[in-house]
C-alpha cells in the first residue's frame, strides 16, 4: 500500500481495524517508523493521489475491465477473476477460486506456459506461474488490444 501511495518513493502506511487505528491516533498505542512523515515521500504521495483522483483510476479500471472482458470472450469460461485493473487467470474446472486451498488446485503449469507464449508475442505477464495481471496508468487502449490479439493467438 505504501509503495502505491508514494508512486514508488518511500513512504510509510499503516492500516488496520478501526479500534486499533483509533488507539494509535489517541496515543494509547505507539507507532514509529523510518519513513514516517518523510517530506519527499509525502510530496510524492500527494502528487500520486492528485493524479489518481484526476481520472487516472477511472482510466486504469476501464482498461482493466476491457482486458478482463476480452480474455473472458477468448477463453469462454469462468477462469478470470478480479476487479478493475487487478485480476487473475486460473486454469481450473472450478467456477470460482474462493481461498488458498482452491488456488492450490489450479494448474499453475498452464499459466506458466501461457506467460511463455505471450512473452514470445511481446506481452510480459508477471508473476508467470500465478496468473496475476495488473493494468497501470502506463497502459493504453492499444496495449490492451495488442494483448488481446496475442491472447487469441496463443490460447486454445
Amino acid at each position: 500500500m505504501a509503495k502505491a501511495l508514494g508512486g514508488g518513493l518511500p513512504i510509510a502506511a499503516v492500516a488496520g481495524k478501526t479500534e486499533v487505528m483509533d488507539a494509535v491516533g489517541a496515543g494509547k498505542v505507539m507507532h514509529v517508523g523510518t519513513m514516517n512523515a518523510n517530506p519527499v515521500g509525502l510530496a510524492a504521495c500527494k502528487a500520486t493521489i492528485e493524479v489518481l483522483e484526476g481520472g487516472a483510476l477511472r482510466t486504469i479500471a476501464g482498461l482493466g475491465r476491457k482486458l478482463i472482458k476480452g480474455i473472458q470472450d477468448i477463453i469462454a469460461d469462468k477462469r478470470v477473476q478480479g476487479y478493475g485493473s487487478v485480476f487473475s487467470i486460473f486454469f481450473t474446472n472450478m467456477q470460482e477460486i474462493r481461498d488458498y486451498r482452491d488456488f492450490l488446485k489450479v494448474d499453475k503449469e498452464k499459466n506458466l506456459d501461457l506467460s511463455r507464449k505471450l512473452l514470445k508475442e511481446g506481452v510480459l505477464v508477471w508473476p508467470p506461474a500465478y496468473g496475476h495481471w495488473f493494468v497501470s496508468g502506463a497502459h493504453t487502449s492499444e496495449d490492451i488490444d495488442r494483448t488481446l490479439e496475442a491472447m487469441s493467438r496463443v490460447l486454445p
